[in-house]
Parts: C-alpha cells; sequence; structure tokens
C-alpha cells in the first residue's frame, strides 16, 4: 500500500471529505478489522507498526476493552467503537442484533461507554450491521463523527456519514481479491 501511493485519511478527514470540506487523493483509504480480535491484535497490528501503516480496531469494548487498548494502542493502531455490550442477539431486525431495539437512553449510555474505553467517539461499526432510525440517533446523540454499515460500497461526498458501506474482506479471502476490491 506505501508503494502504491495509498493515502489513509483520519477518521476527521472522512466525515470533512462525506461533507464535501475537503478533497482525498483518488487512492485513500482506511483499513478497519472488527471485534477487537486478539488474533488481529497479536499477530496483524505488529506488521502496520512495523509497515508504518494506520489501521483501526473496531472494539466490542465489554470484551476485555480496557486492557486490549492499554496493551496494544499504538502510534498506527487506534480503537474505535464496535459498542460496548451490544454485540449480542436480541432483535429479529437484520441479522439479529440487539442495537435496533434497545431503549434509546440505555444504547446512548452504552455508545459513551465504548467511546470512554476507547478513548475517542471518531467512528462507529454497527454490531452485525443492524440499524434502523433509532440507532443512527443514538449514534449522532452519543456523538460519534460516522458509523458504518456492512453495505458493500465506497464512501463518496454526500453519503449520510452514520450509513456509511464498506468494502469488506473476510477470512480466507485472498491478497489478490483484497487488491481487486480496493483498485
Amino acid at each position: 500500500m506505501i508503494e502504491n501511493d495509498y493515502y489513509f485519511p483520519t477518521w476527521e478527514e472522512v466525515r470533512k471529505y462525506i461533507d464535501g470540506e475537503l478533497l482525498l487523493p483518488e487512492k485513500s483509504i482506511v483499513l478497519s478489522f472488527d471485534d477487537g480480535a486478539k488474533s488481529f491484535l497479536t499477530v496483524g497490528a505488529p506488521l502496520f507498526d512495523k509497515y508504518q501503516i494506520p489501521v483501526t480496531s473496531f472494539l466490542i469494548t465489554s470484551k476485555d476493552g480496557e486492557k486490549k487498548v492499554a496493551t496494544y494502542e499504538t502510534m498506527f493502531l487506534q480503537f474505535q467503537s464496535h459498542t460496548h455490550n451490544m454485540h449480542r442477539a436480541g432483535a429479529n431486525i437484520g441479522h439479529g442484533g440487539i442495537f435496533p431495539v434497545m431503549p434509546h437512553d440505555e444504547a446512548v449510555a452504552d455508545l459513551r461507554k465504548s467511546i470512554e474505553i476507547c478513548g475517542n467517539g471518531d467512528a462507529l461499526a454497527y454490531p452485525y450491521g443492524d440499524y434502523n432510525d433509532a440507532c443512527v440517533a443514538a449514534v449522532k446523540e452519543a456523538g460519534f463523527l460516522c458509523a458504518f454499515t456492512t453495505q458493500y460500497g465506497r464512501v463518496f461526498p454526500g453519503d449520510n456519514p452514520y450509513l456509511l458501506p464498506r468494502i469488506r474482506i473476510s477470512h480466507g479471502q485472498s491478497l489478490a481479491s483484497f487488491i481487486a476490491a480496493v483498485e
């Protein structure tokens, strides 16, 4: 990525790009990894540090979040919210995540707890990609700059900053398929 002149914008730059306040280079990419998996933190994250490539881990903070942030956060690895304790079943919307049916105040409190543990509230990845209008309202009230669904696609100026698509790469996909997806 470095040798191919990719630019790694901050979350603030992403939001300004969406709002039409900033142009980003054509080869801009934000690398993110969901769940705060120990395998990513112990194997993947050190490689990004070695090559000085910024990445985000969307962290489920109820799963040893404070310890993971204290142990693994670096200049090149930052933690963002995958909620505190909403990455669990409980609804019949989308993939069955509980967020869409939680009371508003409870959802906002959960999001703020995740912000507190992560140390910032720039970006959120919706658990299971499940959301509704109530979820978006809670995300806004909690103070996030942007939030990501599991809808496949690129981010463009004018997109809803709280319903952003992602280009997802799943376990087992080849390097060639990753390159094809981001080019």
